[in-house]
This record gives C-alpha cells, structure tokens and sequence, in this order.
C-alpha cells in the first residue's frame, strides 16, 4: 500500500474525527515524525504548530515533539 493510503486510514476524516488533533511522538521515532508531519499536512496545509514538551510520564526520556492541527 502507498504511504497515501496509510495517511489516509490513520489521519482524521471532517466527517468522523473533526476538531483540534494534538499527536505527541519521540522525535528519535522517525516513521513516527515523517509519519505525523505528513498526516499535519495534508488535513491542514501550512496550518499547523509543532513544539517540544517534556514527557511527564518518563522523565527519563527526551522532550515529546506535538504536532497540533485543526482537522475540519
């Protein structure tokens, strides 16, 4: 299956998962980052934010990377 097609079965859909879309990864996950970047994208064009956040649940690791979008 193309990378598209998963996109598209994982992504949120106006019609089903509308809203605001906040996706934390490690940054260190790179199927993870190209994966979400690209989901950002395509639902919200230049329209969406990334930011580093430390991971609350194990401070041990490095700072989450969040991706934010607006899904319609």
């Amino acid at each position: 299956m193309s990378g598209y097609v998963h996109t598209v079965g994982a992504g949120p859909s106006s019609s089903r998962h509308g809203g605001r879309w906040e996706i934390a990864f490690q940054e260190e996950n790179a199927g993870a980052a190209c994966f979400w970047r690209r989901v950002a994208s395509e639902v919200a064009g230049d329209g969406w934010t990334e930011d580093r956040r430390p991971a609350l649940e194990k401070p041990e690791l490095p700072p989450n990377t969040w991706v934010a979008f607006d899904a319609r």
